[in-house]
């Protein structure tokens, strides 16, 4: 078994990519970005300089490269994708069955891994780079081995994959139930050519064992040349889609072995992805010349010139889709198409027309087929979307148009490199679209719901595209075997033939004019610096005392709470403004202000829930449940409460609580003359003093803190104390420790207060009448007024 190139100890942080491969020897000591970086980067930044975006990129997207995750150490082969826990974002379980098209990726990776590339080591192994490309090579020489035991088993599929089955810990594979004595073909046209490219790399390696290896790849390369077009080429130029074995354990020579079209009308005469298999034929199928030229005119009646153009825009022409999905032009990351300026001409068009598209009609992503949102209530994914584009430019009806992915901007980044990386941005900064993983499969244009998912296709289809392709490694292997220029007069021939004049070749790539709406979604747990709300937010004491400050109201349109001092005590042009937990303004709330005010400090506590607060011990427990539900804890909605509210109130959600809280800090300096401001936060109040460290808060206090995520702590502007519990499944030890860790990068002051014998919620409804929460309650009140006096004042 191959050693995991990253471990699940290391799942805490983000990565990026780079266009085009940068040498091995250029690489510096790695920096660990925040796991959701994007929050880090606007699109004028990335536009400006996008090479720090991208490298931030490929080192979270390299989290989906770990053993039992995105592959099989055993066997050295993909798995397709690995579900996500839609609270944590952790893996769940694995789709534990892959295709040749997975494969594909896979080897184009390693090619740039093996040929030195910067890039590719830092999404492989970013702690060492070094290390990367014999990581690569160690995984292609079992997975070789993996390979050849399928063909002896299974020798009627020629050498070739069809979708198989990959059990967790298994040394081999088998075909899938619905793939047994059945071969697709599109697929291993996919696989052929990245394997081709992967042994141009390998031989040109200095390493003595990677050429080895190359030779080892190129027996298995050159066996499937003799049996491909016995397997799947159907005469005439007709080329099957997929083929019926009449029996998998039957070698491809042997009497009594057939290959037929499943369905003789289903065949490969399209002009996208499908069209690697009629290159292989072309090249290596022993064809003559006029066979050749059947496998091009079979395809000629899909090749059609179309022009788009949307209100100004336009026309702009273009190769005619089947659904124009961003996932059709695959083949162009593989084949060296753009040596034809023509070609290259009508992909370029593709892509101002793709983010055009989006662009005009404030679509905040572009469309690829791609996994369906996950189910909410059973975490399944809800099917897979294929039917989905560009209508105008499309040959079939386009009938799914809710879903984007990050990974359709892949064809733009051969392109464009920051335009692309502008899309994919835009894309994954919405709620749930980074992950422990790096980047989240796809997000619904409404914000509603995403596919908790990450996956080969999703995630390294860009990776590669960063990396440019394998098209230079496999343009040189043409040139050796002598096919290099009968590609490009191939290629001039068929589009001369169609694209007769090639419209809006000046036109400029569009970017994003629209974001995915916030509908109520909380980001993964397990990139937060702390767990979102959850029952023991709610669980406590009501404390005795009368309040003595007084209702009032901000900007004309705010209740809240004004705790005022003596004027014998209070702190000239100083103030706190205190962000309350769930429960909002009531009797804790208010009498801890009061003992701000007590202290020289006016308080203010905004109503941030419109008079929808919940009430104290909603859940009718007095204990904390550890593994409660975050989303349903004792039967009550929590997440339902904060994305839309009660009583016709409105949500609760960040949009919503952060124009409350400008509102507060903004009635504070200017109506109370506060010009130093400090603020306290409980629970799910401490998300809120941290975010805006930036809009004027200039000392920080929070305790036992909920929903604060890492970019937003690493972010602070000012000092920051913090009182925590030692049992608090919100902010527990690790949480804390990582919270640290990134204060202490901030370079700001800061305190973290550990409290025994206490659990969440203590600060604000500790039982007094027991002496360990009396204890801890006052004392991190005193945490509070010590940190004020020391850095507000």
């Amino acid at each position: 078994m191959l050693p995991p190139t990253r471990s699940h100890a290391a799942l805490l942080l983000p990565l990026i990519l780079s266009a085009s491969a940068t040498p091995l020897a250029a690489s510096k000591p790695a920096k660990t970005p925040n796991c959701r970086f994007a929050h880090d980067y606007t699109q004028a930044s990335i536009l400006k300089n996008p090479e720090p975006f991208a490298r931030d990129l490929l080192y979270w997207e390299g989290k989906f490269h770990a053993d039992n995750v995105g592959y099989n150490g055993n066997n050295g082969m993909t798995f397709d994708g690995t579900l996500l826990d839609q609270v944590t974002g952790l893996p769940t379980k694995k789709n534990a069955f892959s295709a040749a098209s997975k494969e594909s990726l896979q080897f184009m990776l390693y090619a740039h891994a093996i040929s030195g590339s910067a890039d590719a080591a830092r999404f492989i192994s970013p702690d060492k780079p070094s290390a990367a490309p014999k990581i690569a090579a160690d995984i292609l020489e079992v997975k070789l081995k993996t390979y050849l035991k399928f063909n002896e088993t299974y020798p009627g599929f020629g050498g070739l994959l069809p979708w198989f089955s990959n059990a967790e810990g298994s040394d081999s594979i088998e075909p899938t139930w619905d793939w047994v004595n059945r071969i697709p073909a599109l697929d291993n046209g996919e696989l052929l050519w990245a394997v081709y490219g992967a042994i141009q790399a390998m031989e040109k390696s200095r390493d003595k064992s990677f050429q080895q290896l190359a030779g080892k790849w190129q027996k298995w390369l050159d066996f499937t040349k003799t049996t491909l077009p016995i397997m799947f080429y159907n005469g005439g130029g007709r080329v099957c889609a997929s083929t019926a074995i009449a029996n998998q354990s039957l070698p491809v020579s042997h009497p009594s072995q057939t290959y037929i079209c499943e369905d003789p009308t289903y065949i490969l005469d399209d002009p996208y992805e499908g069209e690697l298999v009629t290159w292989w034929l072309h090249f290596f199928g022993g064809f003559s010349s006029a066979e050749k030229l059947k496998l091009w005119e079979v395809k000629r009646a899909k090749m059609k010139s179309v022009d788009w153009k949307e209100g100004s825009k336009g026309p702009v022409t273009v190769l005619q889709g089947f659904w124009f999905s961003a996932h059709e032009p695959w083949k162009v990351l593989e084949m060296p198409y753009f040596d034809v300026d023509i070609v290259k001409q009508v992909y370029r068009n593709s892509e101002v027309v793709r983010t055009c598209h989006s662009a005009a009609n404030k679509i905040p992503g572009m469309y690829a087929s791609v996994n369906n949102a996950t189910d909410p209530i059973t975490g399944e994914i809800q099917g897979y979307i294929s039917a989905t584009g560009i209508q105008s430019v499309a040959s079939q009806n386009v009938t799914e148009s809710y879903m984007i992915t990050p990974y359709s901007s892949y064809p733009v980044m051969l392109f464009s490199k920051k335009v692309g990386l502008a899309w994919w941005h835009n894309m994954v900064g919405s709620k749930k679209g980074q992950n422990p993983y790096g980047s989240t499969e796809g997000s619904r244009i409404d914000g509603t719901l995403v596919s908790s998912f990450v996956s080969w296709d999703s995630k390294i289809t860009t990776v590669v595209a960063m990396l440019g392709g394998v098209q230079d490694l496999v343009r040189d292997r043409m040139k050796s075997d002598g096919v290099y220029n009968e590609f490009k007069d191939v290629l001039k021939r068929e589009y001369n033939l169609v694209f007769k004049n090639v419209k809006g070749k000046n036109m400029d790539f569009c970017l994003p004019t629209a974001q995915i709406p916030e509908k109520g979604l909380v980001d993964y747990t397990e990139s937060m610096a702390s767990k979102p709300p959850a029952k023991c937010c709610t669980v406590g004491v009501r404390h005795e005392g009368t309040p003595a400050g007084k209702m009032i109201k901000i900007t004309g349109r705010h209740d809240a709470y004004l705790a005022t001092p003596s004027p014998a005590k209070q702190y000239n042009d100083v103030g706190i403004l205190y962000i309350p937990d769930v429960l909002g303004i009531y009797q804790n709330s208010q009498l801890i202000a009061d003992q701000l005010a007590a202290n020289g400090y006016v308080t203010v506590i905004p109503d941030l829930f419109k008079g929808d607060q919940l009430e104290l011990n909603i859940f009718d427990g007095d204990q904390v449940d550890a593994n409660i539900d975050p989303a349903h804890p004792g039967g009550f909605d929590l997440v339902s409460w904060l994305q839309e509210g009660r009583n016709d109130v409105g949500p609760h959600t960040t949009k919503e609580v952060d124009l409350i809280v400008l509102d507060a800090i903004q009635y504070m300096k200017e109506v109370l003359g506060v010009k130093r401001l400090g603020s306290v936060g409980y629970c799910f109040g401490a998300k809120y003093v941290v975010r805006h460290y930036k809009n004027g808060i200039d000392v920080g206090y929070i305790a036992h803190p909920s929903f604060v995520e890492e970019e937003e702590l690493a972010a602070i502007l000012g000092p920051l104390s913090i009182s925590a519990a030692e049992t608090d499944p919100i902010f527990p030890a690790s949480s804390r420790h990582r919270s640290e860790v990134i204060l202490q990068k901030t370079g700001q002051p800061y305190q973290i207060g550990l409290f025994s014998g206490v659990l969440h919620g203590f600060a604000v409804r500790g039982e007094t009448t027991l002496k360990a929460q009396k204890f801890a309650k006052e004392q991190a009140f005193m945490q509070a007024i010590n940190w004020f006096d020391a850095w507000l004042v």
